[in-house]
C-alpha cells in the first residue's frame, strides 16, 4: 500500500471545490491527484477553549494522497460520526497513526458506516 502524502496546494483547491461532503449525493468524488473516483471525507467536532471546531480529513482511498485541515464550525450542522464515543484523547491517539487512521476509515466506508450523513 502507498503511503498517505498531501495533496499540492492546487489539488487541495480542486478537492475542496468538488467535495460532496454531507449531499444527498455524497458519495466519492474525483481525485486531483489521480484522475479516480475514490476522493472520501470525514469531519468531526471538536471543542477547545475558544470555540467549536470542525476537524476534516479528506483523502484518495486510491493513491492516498490527503489534506486534513481544522475550522471554525461556521455553519452548525449536525451529523453522524461512526467515531463519535471516542474521547479527544482517543481520537488523538488514533491519529496519530495516520496510516492506520486512513485504513479504519477506508473499513468504516467499506461497510457503509462513511459517508456521512446530515442528522435532522
Amino acid at each position: 500500500m502507498t503511503s498517505a502524502s498531501m495533496f499540492t496546494e492546487e489539488q487541495e483547491k480542486f478537492a475542496v471545490d468538488q467535495s460532496k461532503f454531507l449531499d444527498e449525493d455524497c458519495n466519492e468524488g474525483i481525485c486531483p491527484a489521480c484522475g479516480r473516483k475514490s476522493l472520501r471525507t470525514y469531519a468531526y467536532h471538536t471543542e477547545n477553549r475558544v470555540r467549536k471546531s470542525v476537524v476534516t480529513y479528506m483523502w484518495c482511498f486510491s493513491c492516498r494522497k490527503m489534506k486534513t485541515w481544522l475550522g471554525a464550525d461556521a455553519i452548525g450542522v449536525a451529523f453522524s460520526d461512526p467515531l463519535g464515543n471516542y474521547s479527544l484523547a482517543e481520537r488523538k491517539e488514533m491519529e496519530s497513526d495516520i496510516e492506520a487512521f486512513l485504513h479504519r476509515l477506508d473499513q468504516l466506508w467499506s461497510s457503509g458506516e462513511l459517508p456521512q450523513k446530515k442528522l435532522h
